[in-house]
């Protein structure tokens, strides 16, 4: 359990933060008025083990009595609800988060994270219809998506992602997505097997899938498109269509290593 230390009028909003992004392995530490220090039974819980913490609007002489064992990395002079590196601290994208997630809260984080992680309006329709012993799958599913989509090579390729990080990924399949998208003004069509899966030769809901590809724009970059979450669908062909997001202008132009891209104006890899 890691901390985040917040002075009292901050309490509701930060509460309000960590629901908005569905952090469940952070505990609130409220700063009382006029407190140099947290209480007595506060110190006494902190100090049960090591853990990692974020100050928000927090004294100096409050953050100095804060037992060795809580290792407070980052600190702002006030709470701020649109605070990015608090953010990143509460949902870092170099790691899988410490608390498994059920699988639509899992993808809308991840969705948050990496504005170059798309899903489809009913990507997440039939999403925790998945049985609870696949919800670590997809919450490390959502992950990589998301890491995927920001262009991070750590990760290594998706075809490398079950011998990295214990996430099988296969390339073909009995079950194909075609989507028609636009991009912003240019139209490409997505044909793909491409999924994520945990699970064979089970029922359903324990046969979890993940239906996924990549679209390249040459104005835009590329992104990394969701279009199912869910239990195992039926063998077939699902057509679908859908209009990609404005993406900030800031962010244009990035690409994923990993996957082949595509060419043209706007082009489909899957």
């Amino acid at each position: 359990m890691r901390l985040l230390f917040v002075y009292q009028d901050h309490a509701e909003a930060a509460r309000r933060l960590l629901e908005e992004m569905s952090v469940r392995d952070v505990k609130v530490v409220f700063a009382r008025k006029n407190a140099t220090s947290p209480t007595l039974d506060e110190i006494a819980d902190f100090q049960r083990g090591s853990t990692t913490a974020a100050a928000c609007g927090v004294v100096r002489k409050y953050l100095k009595a804060i037992p060795p064992n809580v290792n407070v990395v980052y600190v702002a002079k006030k709470f701020r609800f649109e605070d990015q590196q608090l953010r990143e601290w509460l949902a870092p994208r170099d790691r899988v988060p410490g608390v498994i997630l059920k699988p639509s809260d899992a993808f809308r984080v991840a969705e948050r994270r990496s504005s170059r992680l798309i899903l489809h309006p009913n990507a997440l329709q039939h999403a925790d219809e998945i049985d609870k012993i696949r919800w670590e799958f997809t919450t490390l599913a959502a992950d990589l998506l998301a890491r995927d989509a920001a262009g991070d090579a750590k990760i290594g390729s998706c075809r490398e992602w079950n011998s990295r990080h214990g996430i099988d990924f296969a390339a073909n399949g009995q079950i194909t997505y075609v989507c028609t998208l636009d991009v912003h003004g240019d139209t490409c069509t997505l044909r793909t097997q491409w999924h994520l899966k945990a699970g064979d030769k089970t029922t359903a809901s324990r046969a979890a899938r993940v239906y996924f590809g990549h679209v390249d724009s040459e104005i835009y970059g590329r992104f990394t498109v969701v279009f199912y979450v869910g239990p195992h669908p039926r063998d077939g062909t699902y057509s679908l269509d859908m209009a990609v997001p404005k993406i900030d202008e800031s962010t244009r132009r990035a690409s994923a290593d990993g996957c082949p891209l595509g060419t043209g104006k706007c082009s489909a890899a899957g």
